[in-house]
């Protein structure tokens, strides 16, 4: 699959391979510009794009006195964290980093009680 590029800047470049790995769908060009090198210019190189998967709570349940919640897509490490009042935007670190796609915290013993599950940019 060659790459395109607008006449200012021209070079050409070749698919040179792919896959999911790690959960991100890898892929990887190898690109060789027309100009001679320089500090702005390497000649030739590789370019690899990295698509993180959408994240989506899947499921949350009751476990005795815990909730458990799940997800997919993101990128990890993932961080759980709750408040009991949305407006003031104060969250407590519940679990400060998992790779797991899925986290058992407390459950509220009176009020109300959000959660929030955070991943990497």
């Amino acid at each position: 699959m060659p790459l395109t590029s607008n006449p200012s800047s021209p070079f050409v470049g070749q698919f040179a391979g792919g896959g999911v790995t790690n959960g991100y769908l890898v892929m990887q060009y190898t690109v060789d510009f027309n100009d001679s090198p320089s500090p702005t210019n390497p000649a030739n190189g590789v370019v690899v794009a990295r698509l993180t998967w959408p994240f989506r709570n899947s499921r949350v349940f009751p476990s005795g006195s815990s909730l458990v919640l799940e997800w997919t897509g993101g990128k990890p490490p993932f961080k759980v964290s709750s408040t009991t009042d949305l407006g003031l935007n104060v969250w407590n670190e519940l679990i400060f980093s998992t790779p797991n796609t899925n986290a058992t915290v407390p459950l509220p013993t009176s009020g109300s009680l959000f959660y929030r599950v955070s991943g990497q940019p």
